[in-house]
């Protein structure tokens, strides 16, 4: 449980610094064309997950 706590909150501390959407966008920018849907899926993912982390960071 401690675990999930500190992640948690390191990436609520990121997300809100701006750091998590900077790293991104340059991560989609850089990826040739063939990869350009799975990095968008998994883009898609990571920022779901970021938005609950920052919406409900303590949640059951």
């Amino acid at each position: 449980m401690a675990v999930v706590v500190v992640v948690l909150l390191g990436v609520i501390i990121t997300e809100r610094g701006g750091l998590l959407t900077a790293l991104l966008r340059v991560t989609i920018g850089r990826l040739p064309a063939r990869w350009l849907t799975f990095s968008i899926a998994l883009s898609a993912m990571t920022a779901h997950v970021m938005s609950e982390a920052v919406t409900r960071p303590f949640a059951r």
